[in-house]
């Protein structure tokens, strides 16, 4: 397969806004899991193994291992090759951790392997302490054209709290670095109702964060997760829970507080400039399928969703999931695109059931005239306003009863 590239690399995206998303069947984006970090912070639930500063890790094997199982996923699934890849993602871990020589090789595969559209948005998660500016114009070269930057907070308080490696002087200069950057669509998480934290204490987070144009902005509140080492140190009176009264606070004001920097809450815990949301995760509430490779990646293609188990030694071994499972799509529906706060279709999920479709037009247009949501009966187009953000769960619940009980 050949890119429309002069170069052969992919394409920058360039920033538009985006039409209401529907249901697809021929397009799908790709996640690849690296699973290596420095430290595993203390309330992190995704797979991820700390291999110290300078750990010696096996970057040729695993990404041997992620051809391989590329190459078992196409034979389970042959028709994975007639599918539009829009994206890449890598995450993890810390992929900013990898050896840039083994990816580039990687890319090459994929754009050999797959068919990409020819404007691909390539994603790579990062961490303050591996980003400069050599970094970033060596991964924009190798196509990379956004980039997430796991800050957390600017608070080395809070950063201790949950047990976050970082160097205070990678910290202080990140903005600008991201600011100065060839790679144009870039963003940041941040994290609230941290133990100690106040509201002026993330409103300062924001502020710093948006000193420079920012175009993303993930906002996530701090959960204890099962397994995870803050869960068991709030068990054990070590820690202390999240400030859930906090979260509320803030998940309810976050809309007009990052409207007024242009920024437009298009997923619960995701902001953007207009044309530059992140158009993988876009692909995920919207149910398209994607291709997921790595230790814990999950995946949802033709064949199924699939997960593959969180060991790093059992991958390598070439022990990936072989089991998928067909989504029940009346309940996983509701639980994906009422995530957004991006215009959807939402008759293009029911089609061709017709009561489903009279169900969900009665039920949404009377969100509407409680003015919860925008929703036009004819085309099926429909959107939160900011105001559902509160009860978002209960509304999904709502619907969800609603259509189990047809």
């Amino acid at each position: 397969m050949q890119l429309e590239s002069e170069n052969q690399k992919i394409k920058i995206v360039s920033p538009a806004i985006l039409s209401p998303l529907s249901r697809r069947s021929d397009k799908a984006g790709l996640y690849i899991h690296f699973p290596y970090c420095v430290s595993k912070c203390g309330y992190c639930d995704f797979y991820s193994e700390g291999v110290g500063k300078n750990g010696a890790i096996a970057q040729n094997d695993l990404f041997n291992m992620y051809k391989k199982e590329l190459a078992q996923r196409i034979e389970d699934e042959p028709s994975i090759l007639d599918l539009e890849f829009r994206s890449i993602f890598i995450g993890g871990g810390t992929p900013s951790m990898m050896d840039l020589e083994e990816f580039e090789s990687f890319l090459e595969y994929l754009r050999t392997t797959l068919k990409f559209r020819s404007v691909t948005e390539i994603s790579l998660e990062a961490n303050p302490e591996d980003i400069n500016t050599p970094f970033l114009h060596q991964i924009h070269d190798l196509g990379v054209n956004r980039i997430n930057v796991g800050i957390q907070s600017f608070n080395e308080t809070f950063l201790k709290a949950i047990d976050r490696y970082f160097e205070p002087a990678k910290y202080s200069k990140i903005m600008q670095i991201l600011h100065d950057s060839p790679i144009e669509r870039f963003g940041i998480d941040l994290i609230y109702g941290i133990p100690g934290q106040t509201r002026e204490d993330f409103i300062k987070d924001i502020e710093h964060s948006l000193e420079y144009p920012l175009k993303h902005l993930s906002c996530y509140s701090l959960t204890q997760e099962k397994g995870t080492k803050y869960s068991r140190d709030i068990s054990e009176g070590k820690k202390q829970p999240p400030n859930e009264e906090l979260q509320v606070e803030i998940l309810k004001d976050l809309p007009s507080i990052l409207a007024h920097y242009g920024l437009k809450q298009y997923e619960v815990s995701n902001y953007a400039i207009p044309g530059f949301e992140c158009r993988h995760n876009l692909g995920y509430w919207a149910m398209d399928y994607y291709l997921a490779l790595g230790p814990g990646a999950h995946g949802y293609i033709q064949k199924g969703r699939y997960q593959n188990p969180r060991n790093m030694y059992q991958y390598l071994r070439g022990q990936y999931s072989n089991h998928y499972e067909k989504p029940d799509a009346n309940t996983e529906i509701p639980l994906n695109i009422f995530r957004l706060f991006y215009p959807f279709n939402i008759y293009s999920y029911f089609e061709g059931n017709s009561e489903i479709l009279e169900i969900t037009k009665n039920l949404v247009s009377s969100w509407r005239d409680k003015k919860l949501c925008d929703f036009d009966p004819s085309s099926g187009i429909f959107q939160w306003r900011s105001q559902a953000i509160v009860n978002l769960d209960g509304y999904i619940t709502e619907f969800a009863s609603a259509i189990d009980k047809k």
